[in-house]
């Protein structure tokens, strides 16, 4: 930053570097960027869509008062497959690209996601982009049991495995788009057609780049994984209760009390085994086993504890899955690699409960490994989920123990109908929040967890509720927490919450919009959700339908 007083009013320059080095200079008010979360206006619609054309605008308004019908939307694949019929291929992707993929997608080839990122970006908002191409809704989902749910319950993608070869495929087009994000520089963006891994490339200094752990392996594998991940920690829970203590995740065992709930639990084990095993266990060397040494005990791609692997009831990985968890690792340490060359961070997607613990296991091994000084992988928190604050404190203490930077986004939750509805089939408790309110409580408490470890953690706000960036705002503003270089930022989802996106971009926050693409047919099933997801608003999407009109009646008006 450099004030240059001679041209008039004092003024901040952000000089970022183009394409074959060339400079493009983008200028602040020096007033703008002292603004304090106190002058932060979501009511303030004139400058969340002065931006925007009225053509933009009247669409805008259409698209979200059919999201209000609930008839249409509750009907909405019906209708589109009658489309399809009666109209053609041809006439109902026309209509559905003049209207619901304009409002909510970037494009159908790299030219039109250029053009949307360059508009965004002229207002200093960053990009996200997300290849939103899903499989048919129709397809089936095992899960344990040999039952299965129909996709059509559910309101996030579920991705297939085919062969490892095709997971070694997803791994080459990660390292060729990060590579890529680095050589093209800030002005251009190469996009590959990805159905089972997402990348991300901001293209800039922050760059990211995200993807499924389910594009790199098999779900069934991650299944097994994350049943043996829950057992461990179900172990740990028996050797503290054995001791009458509560809450397992905040008590410790001594060596004393391991060994003593061992023998109480009826565990075959010498006592040199178990003085050995405590050892290798208690690496902060304080006497007591927490249960995060615990957790970390597990070998992150056998998940073996040794000789305490004996007393789970789920089966070991047996040799063919150790071999595709190694294949995992390998390619996750490839586009890691290539990510640290260039300087790309990376964002591991959250999915179903079911799998998430073997997930977070495996983000969490590598966020030891690499983020030693700066964030480089990113995990993703589901405020929706029970266990998520205390997963997210967990994380929080080892990171502080061990002296490696916690990165996340943190968001609420997209499968809310699936666990539910698998939980239903099932007869299994919830992982769920049963109600919004405890969703939001739990999601605010998140935040004000990481804000705590700051400078320690950095971390994204990836929300469309007000009061959650506003509550965050305001904090950093009490904690002098920098905007632009503070390391916590904001997202929503493009053709949603303009009015918190840019507003907080205008106050100087660093704000990003989630561009979904990809061919008209294919994004369908994505188009759909957000329909569903805005139907189900209905008082944020009634004020941003005031908004909009308010914009469109200031224009006519001077007209």
């Amino acid at each position: 930053f450099s004030h240059l007083p001679f041209l008039g009013t004092p003024r901040v320059y952000e000089v970022i570097r183009e394409k074959y080095f060339k400079v493009k200079v983008i200028s602040f008010p020096l007033s703008d960027m002292r603004k304090s979360s106190t002058s932060l206006d979501f009511n303030n619609f004139e400058k969340a869509y002065k931006h925007k054309t009225i053509a933009e605008l009247v669409n805008a308004l259409l698209v979200l008062r059919v999201c209000r019908v609930r008839k249409i939307v509750s009907n909405a694949r019906y209708l589109v497959t009658l489309s399809y019929k009666i109209l053609g291929e041809t006439i109902t992707n026309w209509i559905l690209r003049k209207t619901f993929y304009k409002h909510f997608c970037g494009g159908i080839d790299e030219a039109e996601v250029k053009l949307t990122m360059n508009r965004l970006k002229k207002v200093n908002i960053g990009t996200v982009l997300d290849y939103a191409a899903e499989a048919e809704v129709e397809e089936r989902h095992t899960v344990p049991g040999g039952g299965d749910v129909s996709q059509d319950k559910v309101s996030a993608r579920i991705y297939r495995y085919e062969d490892e070869k095709n997971c070694d495929v997803n791994a080459e087009i990660a390292l060729r788009a990060v590579t890529s994000s680095a050589q093209h520089g800030t002005g251009d963006i190469i996009l590959y057609d990805l159905k089972f891994f997402k990348i991300i490339c901001l293209l800039e200094s922050d760059g990211f780049a995200a993807l499924k752990i389910t594009a790199l392996t098999k779900p069934e594998l991650l299944e097994h994984m994350s049943l043996v991940i829950k057992e461990t920690k179900a172990l740990f829970s028996s050797l503290v209760s054995s001791k009458e203590t509560e809450e397992s995740k905040e008590k410790t065992l001594t060596l004393a009390e391991f060994s003593k709930s061992l023998k109480q639990l009826k565990f075959q084990i010498s006592q040199e085994q178990i003085n050995t095993i405590f050892k290798k266990i208690n690496t902060s060397k304080t006497g007591a086993i927490k249960y995060d040494e615990w957790i970390s005990y597990l070998e992150p791609t056998t998940l073996s504890m040794g000789v305490l692997s004996n007393f789970r009831n789920t089966p070991s990985l047996d040799e063919v899955s150790i071999g595709r968890v190694k294949n995992m690792f390998n390619r996750l340490e490839m586009i890691i690699s290539c990510a640290q060359r260039n300087k790309v961070k990376l964002l591991i997607d959250a999915e179903q409960s079911y799998i998430q613990p073997a997930i977070d296991h495996l983000t969490l091994s590598l966020q030891r490994k690499y983020n030693k000084e700066t964030p480089l992988i990113y995990t993703t928190i589901q405020g929706y989920l029970k266990n998520s604050h205390e997963n997210c404190k967990t994380s929080l203490n080892l990171a502080k123990r061990e002296g490696w930077v916690f990165a996340c986004k943190l968001v609420r939750g997209a499968y809310l109908v699936h666990e539910r509805a698998r939980c239903q089939q099932f007869c299994y408790d919830c992982p769920v929040f049963s109600s919004v309110e405890e969703t939001h409580k739990n999601y605010n408490d998140i935040a004000l967890l990481l804000l705590s470890e700051y400078p320690r953690c950095k971390f994204m706000i990836a929300s469309h509720n007000e009061d959650s960036a506003l509550l965050i705002c305001r904090e950093m503003d009490k904690r002098n927490i920098s905007k632009a270089e503070g390391g916590i930022c904001f997202g929503q989802l493009l053709g949603m919450s303009d009015h918190i996106t840019y507003n907080l971009s205008q106050a100087g926050y660093k704000a990003y919009k989630y561009v979904p693409y990809g061919p008209v047919k294919e994004v369908l099933p994505y188009l759909i959700r957000r329909a569903e997801e805005n139907s189900g608003l209905l008082d944020s999407t009634t004020k941003e339908m005031s908004f909009i009109r308010k914009e469109l009646y200031r224009r006519f008006r001077f007209w």
